[in-house]
């Protein structure tokens, strides 16, 4: 090849080299965003299963010893109505009093959200929600929630 064909053969390749090493890095930097997200994922529903549903049973049932002892309905956990990313639902209903609250527990990659609904014969009226956010989530903090959902309930009454 001549010098001057040479020259051009050496740009070229170096341009295409720097825009395939550049195109290389991206598809490296979302991979490993795809990555660490997956992984972040798996984690959380891992701790879901291991740290976050059985502190929310547990305050629960400590909190239901403690509706035993005024004579108010218990607090359960319920499979979540179909078509909802709701992992599960805490609900407290009184065959009594005819009232019933119902709280979606929802999971994301950072929080533990809690949306609380009124419910009345056929509605449901959203009547607040709660957040913890995953790095805070506490038997503290899903007992302030409860507290929450048991304030919903009883909030029409008089003081």
């Amino acid at each position: 090849m001549t010098k001057p064909i040479d020259e051009r053969l050496n740009k070229v390749l170096v341009m295409g080299s720097r825009i395939e090493g550049d195109a290389r890095r991206k598809q490296e930097e979302v991979d490993l965003i795809k990555s660490r997200k997956a992984e972040r994922k798996q984690w959380v529903e891992t701790h879901w299963v291991q740290t976050f549903r059985p502190k929310i049973e547990s305050a629960i049932e400590a909190l239901n010893q403690k509706l035993q002892m005024a004579d108010m309905p218990k607090m359960r956990l319920t499979e979540p109505s179909a078509g909802t990313s709701s992992k599960v639902e805490m609900e407290l209903t009184s065959a009594v009093s005819g009232r019933s609250i119902r709280s979606a527990v929802s999971l994301t990659d950072d929080h533990i959200q809690f949306q609380h609904y009124s419910r009345s014969s056929a509605q449901s009226v959203a009547v607040g929600h709660s957040i913890i956010a995953l790095n805070d989530f506490t038997a503290e903090a899903v007992q302030a929630v409860l507290i929450d959902v048991l304030e919903a309930f009883t909030a029409d009454l008089p003081r």
